[in-house]
């Protein structure tokens, strides 16, 4: 077999419309596969491991997923609309360095989250896990949990791989932004290389305590991520309806600027404004406090950022940059 077929070629880079492929549906069992894991059973049981009913754990439980697939399902066709990357497609926002800001939480999340997963595994196979799942397990059907836990081992090691994936393109268009780049396969590997690395080194410097202290560190992540989420969807779907230049995406003094203004504003606005409403061990805002520790945050970040884009983006001359995105990718794709 070629190393073509061994090792995907293309990295950051813009994929031609001949080399896309699948359906829709593919990403199901992708997906579905990568969550059924420890990790996402063990953030499922919380509640019932705090004394709450199963039935209203798993409604929960169910309108937290939907709520959350709502907005990814969106971002997941970006991708191959554009033949890019996701974290690329984030400098018409942010500009050319200004999207160094999410792409380093991004790879500070991936990293974080792949410590956690070996931290995860580690303690199944050499103590069978504690008892905060394997209990919670035998009590929704007495003799399942430790077979429920081996059998979810797996999908903690698919999700790893896809997490390990994803930060390594992350990496090298953090790298990218600082020096431009000609993706190569050994670049690849140097980046999953490092990645690991990391991860094994917190998941072997880890306390006692490093699940609760996790726990703390996503909530704070959300909150980085939640501006961007709105801005990067209202501008792809609202404001530039899919028009980009993929070539100025990776111009450095192209149409996009290196720092963009708006993105800027709008993020900082809405990660400001959802400050009172925080609700970690760390800090708790007033608002938060006042609802009795409840976490609405993430409600008040996406309407507030979303709001600021559009205000900022009226400035844009749109008609005159479709225009230029034309002139730019003319002849990009032949197959186009």
């Amino acid at each position: 077999m070629s190393e073509s077929r061994l090792i995907e070629q293309r990295s950051i880079d813009y994929v031609p419309i001949r080399e896309r492929h699948g359906k829709l549906w593919h990403l199901w069992p992708v997906w579905f596969t990568g969550g059924a894991h420890l990790a996402t059973i063990a953030t499922g049981f919380v509640g019932m491991a705090l004394g709450g009913n199963l039935v209203w754990m798993t409604i929960a439980v169910l309108l937290g997923c939907a709520f959350g697939t709502f907005f990814m399902a969106f971002h997941s066709t970006q991708g191959p609309q554009l033949g890019l990357r996701q974290m690329i497609q984030s400098r018409p926002q942010f500009g050319y360095l200004g999207a160094l800001l999410v792409w380093c939480v991004a790879l500070v999340t991936f990293v974080g989250h792949n410590a956690f997963n070996q931290v995860l595994a580690a303690d199944t196979v050499v103590t069978g896990l504690s008892v905060a799942l394997k209990a919670a397990g035998d009590a929704v059907l007495p003799g399942s949990g430790s077979p429920f836990l081996v059998a979810s081992l797996l999908g903690l090691v698919t999700i790893t791989t896809l997490q390990f994936y994803s930060a390594s393109l992350t990496l090298l268009s953090v790298a990218d932004s600082i020096r431009p780049l000609t993706p190569t396969v050994g670049q690849r590997l140097v980046a999953l290389v490092a990645l690991l690395a990391a991860s094994c080194v917190i998941a072997l410097a880890s306390s006692p305590h490093f699940a609760t202290q996790f726990g703390e560190f996503l909530a704070i992540l959300l909150y980085l991520f939640t501006p961007w989420t709105a801005i990067n969807l209202v501008d792809f779907y609202y404001v530039r309806r899919g028009h980009y230049s993929v070539r100025e995406i990776f111009n450095r003094n192209g149409m996009y600027g290196r720092w963009n203004w708006r993105g800027l504003v709008a993020y900082f606005g809405g990660f400001t404004a959802m400050i009172p409403f925080f609700s970690t061990g760390i800090y708790r805002g007033p608002v938060a406090e006042a609802l009795g520790g409840a976490d609405i945050a993430m409600l008040v970040g996406l309407p507030v950022s979303t709001v600021i884009y559009l205000i900022a983006s009226r400035s844009l001359d749109l008609e005159a940059e479709i225009r230029l995105v034309k002139t730019a990718d003319q002849g990009l794709d032949p197959d186009a």
